[in-house]
């Protein structure tokens, strides 16, 4: 699989890990997890936009390689995409829809 935004371009090594980074981004936005999946903030439910767009940019900071050793990068990759996607920055899909 391989993701392009504008002229960065990032191959997912590791399918699992990224399922997981937009796996914890909808957990943490219906407010099943407490913590953000890559800063580990925690935030009055419901979350500002503001605030999701702080993981976001924590999630591109793993990317660039800043700051984050302990985070895997496709998991990074995944957070990243899947709030693009709640933000309409990103119409497509991070993962495929489930099979009726």
């Amino acid at each position: 699989m391989q993701l392009d935004e504008d002229e960065d371009e990032y191959d997912v090594r590791r399918p699992a890990s990224f399922a997981q980074g937009v796996w914890a981004v909808a957990a943490w936005l219906l407010g099943e997890l407490q913590n953000a999946p890559i800063s580990g903030e925690t935030h009055d439910y419901p979350y500002t936009v503001r605030q999701v767009g702080r993981e976001q940019t924590h999630a591109r900071d793993c990317l660039e390689g800043n700051d984050c050793p302990d985070v895997d990068r496709d998991y990074a990759l995944g957070v990243r995409e899947a709030v693009r996607w709640v933000l309409f920055e990103w119409k497509t899909r991070p993962v495929p829809p489930a099979a009726a």
